[in-house]
């Protein structure tokens, strides 16, 4: 596998990246990027890396920053009578055809007029890029909403209770879905213009009035992703946030198995395409030959918040071992294997990979690591270490970490000679000695 500079797969799930290249135009966190001033909220910072932030300047209209509200994660408050927040002026390419929308909301109370929780801000109503969350119905509007362009459900939200919304256009029509099952779809599908456009949480312009309610994470594809994306999405949310999904295929979240929430990302495939690559804070997993059929999927997730080095429950032969440790969850369709590239990359620990490195499982939460069976010493890359063509059948289901021989390298062989035309074992001043060794390791710097 080739030395990624640490963005590959980055996205929700690891679908797309984080450096702006992708088809993830836009990602907002309440776990990340919120500046506030005891609670109010002027700032909150795009994370896909095209700096689409979103501001509020004036302090009566800022929304509240609410801690631990949703699995102990915090949320962004709007107040349905003056808060809102504003982008500045829309990227040409921005949600113009193909589109994918995720929000995890709640929706607080019923709302006067026609509140939209988000709004690309047009009068134009052969123009629009608007969803509204209502207790009676669920709209998604993309270009048109007289015509193509405009889907609406007849049943809405569960007021007082956070779910995960997805809106989703292009391809073969336009979509919503609630948790993960299927609302509606149709094979309509519109196109939108951002030119000169904003993008708004909390207030629309057409009918002066504002959205109630709470907001933990919104992101926007310019892509409608496919299945095997939208499944891992919804993992990546489910595991997150505690919150039920229909395509549930992760069980590492799971209480019982030591709630390894944080960063769940993966590989997959369906009929319709796949995600062949993800990363998972510092482990990027990438597919060899294991997607072969419909229904493969890898995913991985992990529970610590910061990565070190530790020395304990290590197998002999190792003299430490990283702290964070992923679940690996894998559904291989047709038991058929195939193989995958697992990649570390020492950028969070600030140090350089050095020594020989083991990939480590074991079975359960706690006890001793061992080495994984049948899989060879990782080789160091850079700033990395890579596994390279790991048969996904030496991966049971269960927990892995990397571990490592770092102790002093040794020296063998050892032999020192001089250019002295009489003794080479003897040297005068301006005599040149060379000295020669083995080392059990590739060796750097000036002696």
């Amino acid at each position: 596998m080739a030395n990624y500079p640490g963005i590959l797969g980055k996205g929700p799930g690891g679908v797309g990246t984080t450096d702006g290249t992708s088809t993830l135009k836009w990602w907002l966190k309440g776990d990340a990027g919120v500046t506030q001033t005891s609670n109010a909220v002027s700032a909150w910072v795009d994370q896909s890396g095209n700096n689409l932030d979103i501001t509020q300047g004036t302090a009566a209209s800022q929304p509240t920053y609410v801690t631990n509200q949703l699995n102990g994660l915090p949320v962004v408050s709007f107040d349905s009578t003056d808060d809102w927040l504003n982008t500045g002026t829309l990227p040409a390419d921005f949600a113009t055809s193909n589109v994918s929308i995720y929000i995890v909301s709640l929706v607080d109370a019923a709302q006067a007029g026609n509140p939209a929780v988000l709004k690309a801000q047009t009068d134009d109503i052969n123009n629009r890029l608007n969803l509204h969350l209502f207790p009676t119905s669920l709209k998604f509007h993309h270009g048109d909403i007289s015509g193509a362009g405009r889907l609406e459900t007849t049943t809405g939200v569960t007021l007082g209770q956070f779910d995960t919304y997805h809106f989703q256009t292009g391809g073969t029509g336009q979509s919503i879905y609630e948790n993960g099952n299927l609302l509606l779809s149709d094979t309509d599908s519109g196109t939108f213009d951002p030119t000169g456009k904003t993008l708004d949480i909390g207030y629309n312009l057409n009918t002066d009035t504002y959205w109630g309610g709470d907001i933990a994470e919104v992101f926007i594809y310019n892509e409608a992703l496919n299945t095997a994306k939208r499944t891992i999405v919804d993992n990546y949310i489910s595991s997150k946030y505690a919150l039920a999904t229909a395509t549930d295929k992760y069980v590492g979240d799971d209480a019982a198995n030591g709630d390894y929430d944080l960063n769940v990302a993966g590989i997959g495939q369906e009929a319709d395409g796949n995600n062949t690559s993800a990363t998972s804070a510092d482990l990027t997993i990438a597919n060899n030959t294991y997607l072969q059929d419909n229904g493969d999927y890898l995913l991985f997730g992990h529970n610590q918040a910061t990565n070190s080095l530790v020395t304990t429950d290590i197998p002999t032969g190792t003299t430490n071992r990283w702290n964070r440790v992923w679940y690996l969850d894998k559904t291989d369709a047709n038991t058929n294997n195939g193989t995958v590239d697992l990649t570390f990359d020492f950028s969070e620990l600030g140090s350089t990979p050095r020594g020989s490195y083991a990939l480590l499982f074991r079975s359960g939460a706690t006890g001793a690591f061992s080495a994984v069976t049948g899989v060879s010493a990782g080789t160091i890359s850079g700033n990395q270490v890579v596994f390279s063509g790991v048969d996904v059948s030496a991966l049971a289901d269960g927990y892995y970490t990397l571990g490592s021989d770092s102790s002093a390298p040794t020296l063998s062989s050892v032999s020192i000679a001089s250019n002295n035309a009489n003794d080479t074992s003897l040297a005068k001043v301006g005599d040149t000695v060379t000295v020669t060794f083995t080392a059990s390791e590739t060796l750097s710097g000036t002696p």
